[in-house]
Parts: structure tokens; sequence; C-alpha cells
């Protein structure tokens, strides 16, 4: 369900033409999947429910937060990335930033859980420590 690996960035560039004729430098970014066994996730709870939270945790057990604990840089252009809401699902899950550890939790709106009308197509989440 929830990504726990780190994603890579890796730099190229392009030029790109204007219509007066300047060249524009982009820079290009390709994301690859990295597999990371220092971060474990723990689920507690059934999903689709209230008390459904996911944790991380590191390579001893202990609870950590994946918006505090988690570094942000690998090193090499590398970038962990910690995912909400997966792709092609639709449950409005985010970070619980009040609860301890910041698990994540499903989004709730008068009592009940949130969902998008429809699948989102991408993988929304955060970048650690980028409060």
């Amino acid at each position: 369900m929830l990504l726990k690996t780190p994603f890579s960035l890796k730099r190229g560039s392009k030029a790109l033409s204007l219509n007066n004729g300047r060249r524009l430098s982009k820079i290009l970014f390709s994301c690859n999947a990295i597999y990371n066994p220092q971060v474990r996730i723990k689920r507690e709870g059934q999903p689709e429910t209230l008390n459904y939270r996911v944790f991380f945790e590191d390579a001893s057990g202990k609870k950590i937060s994946p918006w505090h604990d988690v570094p942000l840089h690998l090193g090499n252009g590398a970038f962990n990335f910690i995912v909400e809401i997966p792709k092609e699902s639709s449950a409005k899950m985010e970070v619980a930033t009040v609860e301890l550890y910041t698990p994540i939790k499903q989004d709730t709106k008068k009592g009940k859980l949130r969902y998008y009308p429809y699948n989102i197509n991408w993988n929304y989440g955060l970048l650690p420590q980028t409060w």
C-alpha cells in the first residue's frame, strides 16, 4: 500500500527554443524506487476504519516519525519520499501531525472517512523534514 522506499533523482538537461530564438535550459528529473530496509511499516487497526494507522519503525523496531525522523537527503542526489496516498487508490490518507510519531491515517470530515470521487493517477505524499 505505502512505499517505504526513497526515490532517486537523476539530473539531465535539454534545451528549449523560444519563439524569439533564445534557448532555455530545462532540468529533467527521473524517479527510481530504491528499497531501504532501515525503515519498516507497521499497520495498526483495520483499513478503512477510524482507528487505522500506519506507523514507521527503524531497524530496531522503535517507532519513528515519517515526517521528523526519516532523513530528506540520502546522498548522491537521492531523496526519501513518503507516499500517503498510493497511485490508483481513493482513500484520502494523510500524516496525523498532532499524534505521537505522526502516523498516516485516513482523513475525516464530520466523523466520516474521506475518499476522492475517483482513484488518483499518481503517488501523493511528502518529502520528509520539509515542514
